[in-house]
């Protein structure tokens, strides 16, 4: 299968892609607009349509707007799922994930929200699902779900406060549970918490019913070199379009977090970068053994809330955190256009039009079927309604 490549021309690509690295530096200014692959893309708005809604920086939040985040969180949790209802609303957004992952270990090849080229359309579903669940329970019909710059030390700042997200690292005496703020041991309960898959399977032992966040073991967060890097990548996917594809013709497994040949292997930042190495970031992982409900007798090595990929939802940081990611995706569709690989012939659930599992099982859901349930359905941004603070 060709590569579809944007024919045009080479300075004027340059200052987009001059104008996309400083988005994710400084968060300042508009991207204009850019054709490409037509054959995927979807009709731009009308001049009809309605302004889209902005997705802000955390740290262009109010305190009445922090507020009312984590109220919103907290009312999710007490409000039953009207798409399965043995769920609260909160947790119906952890099954989904947890699902997801659940297949990618039972069949392999058949992993969708990661390793594949719908891991991007795959959680930007899941986001618009939650700020519309968001938007139904809170009466805020202008509800978005803000971002976490990375690369920003400010950004980092307001999210692991007390007033939002809590301690980024919890009390090493406990479990490193987290202890203060509104999501605190106690405040804040972990009802489908995950457990490994297999013996090796170290980074799902998450057994705790309360959040944790571990020890950073000396990561180096992403930083605007970083994302620069990642907007050069002008290949949304590559053959064999998983987990080896080569990230310089792959802006998917850039993004999705393939491993730094220039770092430790043995270290978490050796492991990963940008998506993946943040769960890693803000969950940790450290041997311990004070849980009396551990696997087995002995030292076990335990990982945070977010290290444990398949629940780690259950952490409110997780939103904060795709949302970024899917805003570095709009920043690159604004560069380079809307394009997606493959079209077909690729395994389940990989191609443009495949539906996406476990939506599709949901498919008699209003809440779920909203928007669609396929790649394709959610290419373009811009048709989906809302935009970020630094492409408006």
């Amino acid at each position: 299968m060709s590569r579809r490549r944007h024919n045009r021309p080479q300075g004027s690509r340059r200052g987009l892609l001059k104008a996309g690295m400083a988005v994710a530096a400084t968060s300042a200014f508009a991207i204009p607009g850019t054709a490409g692959a037509e054959d995927v893309r979807t009709v731009s708005q009308g001049q009809d349509a309605p302004r889209p809604l902005v997705r802000q920086n955390v740290k262009s939040l109010s305190d009445r707007q922090k507020s009312a985040l984590i109220e919103a969180i907290h009312r999710l949790k007490r409000t039953q799922s009207p798409i399965d209802p043995t769920l609260n609303y909160y947790d119906q957004f952890v099954r989904f994930h947890q699902l997801a992952v659940l297949r990618s270990r039972l069949e392999l090849g058949h992993s969708v929200a990661h390793q594949s080229p719908a891991f991007l359309p795959w959680h930007r579903k899941l986001i618009l699902m939650f700020e519309q669940a968001v938007r139904d329970t809170s009466g805020d019909p202008n509800f978005t779900m803000p971002y976490w710059d990375w690369t920003d030390q400010s950004s980092l700042d307001v999210v692991f406060d007390d007033d939002f997200m809590g301690p980024a690292e919890g009390d090493p005496k406990q479990n490193y549970a987290v202890v203060s703020g509104p999501f605190r041991r106690g405040n804040f309960t972990i009802n489908l918490t995950a457990s490994a898959f297999g013996h090796n399977d170290f980074q799902s032992r998450c057994p705790f019913p309360y959040l944790t966040r571990g020890e950073k073991d000396n990561i180096r967060l992403p930083t605007a070199a970083d994302v620069s890097a990642l907007l050069e990548v002008d290949i949304y996917d590559s053959p064999p379009y998983d987990a080896t594809a080569d990230i310089h013709r792959s802006f998917r497994n850039y993004l999705l977090g393939a491993p730094d040949p220039t770092a430790s292997p043995t270290s978490l930042q050796g492991m990963s970068r940008l998506h993946r190495l943040l769960h890693l970031w803000v969950g940790g992982q450290w041997d311990a053994t004070v849980y009396s409900e551990a696997l087995k007798p002995g030292p076990t090595t335990f990982v945070g809330t977010m290290t444990a990929i398949d629940c780690s939802p259950n952490d409110p940081v997780f939103w904060l955190h795709h949302c970024n990611v899917d805003r570095l995706w709009a920043i690159w569709e604004t560069i380079y256009g809307s394009s997606y690989e493959p079209i077909s012939g690729a395994n389940q659930g990989w191609n443009i039009d495949d539906e996406l599992y476990p939506y599709v099982d949901y498919r008699d859901s209003p809440a779920v079927i909203r928007e669609g349930i396929t790649n394709r359905s959610m290419l373009d941004f811009t048709r989906l309604g809302y935009t970020y603070e630094d492409l408006s």
